[in-house]
């Protein structure tokens, strides 16, 4: 008996498993997490703040992830990168880039405040990790000018 291919074309895309979905958006936050917790003593260490480890992380593994995945399916589509895998290029006019950066902004920083006592709740479920491998931004007064300029 021959077998029907299930796969659904939507919009000249093939549409995947939920289960590889997930797995698309966390491996490469789970790569991302497990070097940041492998090097963030190490940075510490250095007398950076650790979000250091995290650019590091961000830099080294979930970028090269990514761009591995898109680079794969254009080779597996025999498409190019642009206009081919990645869809949605065109620019926007020129002034809508300064209504959506301020609307983008301002919602940010009324989300922040707003969810500020939801933030506060999670980071107390996180205190049984130690106080080095807390995100640090390194914006207490503790690291000089030149190591958050580079940083």
């Amino acid at each position: 008996m021959e077998q029907k291919d299930t796969k659904k074309i939507v919009s000249g895309y093939e549409e995947h498993s939920v289960w590889k979905s997930i797995v698309l958006h966390l491996l490469p936050g789970i790569m991302g997490g497990i070097l940041y917790f492998a090097t963030v003593h190490f940075v510490r260490e250095q007398g950076f703040p650790s979000v250091s480890a995290l650019i590091l992380a961000g830099a080294l593994v979930v970028t090269p992830i990514e761009l591995g995945i898109l680079l794969y399916q254009s080779r597996k589509r025999n498409q190019k990168l642009f206009d081919g895998v990645l869809a949605y290029l065109q620019p926007l006019p020129f002034w809508q880039y300064f209504v959506w950066v301020t609307i983008i902004i301002i919602s940010s920083g009324l989300i922040i405040t707003l969810f500020k006592p939801v933030t506060d709740y999670l980071r107390g479920m996180f205190d049984w990790l130690p106080n080095e491998m807390i995100l640090d931004m390194g914006l207490s007064g503790e690291y000089s000018k030149t190591v958050l300029i580079v940083t």
